[in-house]
């Protein structure tokens, strides 16, 4: 579903997690292909809510505020839908 919407729109990770759990949470999933921009917990000095990671992850995607749309989660919800969908077939005993 991800890489589907990436063929239309750009994605970028701002996170307060570092580098090492990034890893573990998203390019261990293949993820991080469809990810533009990657803001982690050590390229800024503040972390959200405070904007300055949002502000950098703009600053490097070349966009003003007027161009973007900011969601929240969603490689959780994603990932969220994904395990709901197996846990269906497993209760059906389709793997």
């Amino acid at each position: 579903m991800l890489k589907t919407l990436h063929e239309k729109l750009r994605f970028s990770v701002v996170s307060s997690k570092n580098k090492k759990q990034y890893d573990i949470d998203v390019v261990s999933l293949g993820l991080d292909d469809c990810m533009e921009v990657v803001v982690l917990e050590d390229d800024t000095s503040k972390h959200k809510p405070d904007p300055e990671p949002l502000l950098l992850c703009m600053e490097r995607l070349e966009l003003n505020k007027e161009g973007v749309m900011y969601v929240e989660m969603l490689i959780q919800i994603f990932l969220l839908q994904e395990m709901q969908a197996l846990i269906l077939r497993l209760q059906n005993g389709v793997v």
